[in-house]
């Protein structure tokens, strides 16, 4: 099982890193929310919506660490990551933690909740 959802986490960051919103559209669940790391909630429209437009980018992201749980049902990764990315034609480079929460919807998983937290 934790060998499928390092399979996933490398989609979708492969997806954020190419803007590649139909892999997003299909890794984010429809009742996504995400607090990012300026404490604003994010849904799955939201980001898809900030990938289309242009608005964000990732342009790197190194993993230093990533640990899984597996709780009742879903799997809960917290990645500790430095990424660049360019919000609002603004480039910044961060360490966050990611805390993800995946969940098998169909036959597919999918995040449905996360969190970032800037270190």
């Amino acid at each position: 099982m934790k060998a499928i959802i390092k399979a996933y986490e490398a989609r979708l960051r492969k997806a954020m890193l190419n803007s590649d919103v139909e892999e997003l559209n299909q890794l984010l669940s429809e009742n996504l929310k995400f607090v990012n790391h300026f404490g604003q909630v994010v849904t799955k429209a939201d980001d898809i919506k900030s990938h289309q437009t242009g608005e964000f980018s990732m342009t790197s992201i190194e993993i230093k660490s990533q640990d899984l749980y597996i709780s009742d049902g879903a799997i809960i990764t917290i990645s500790d990551v430095e990424l660049e990315v360019v919000i609002a034609s603004q480039a910044s480079s961060d360490h966050l933690i990611y805390t993800r929460v995946w969940q098998k919807i169909g036959n597919d998983w999918q995040v449905i909740r996360g969190q970032a937290t800037q270190v």
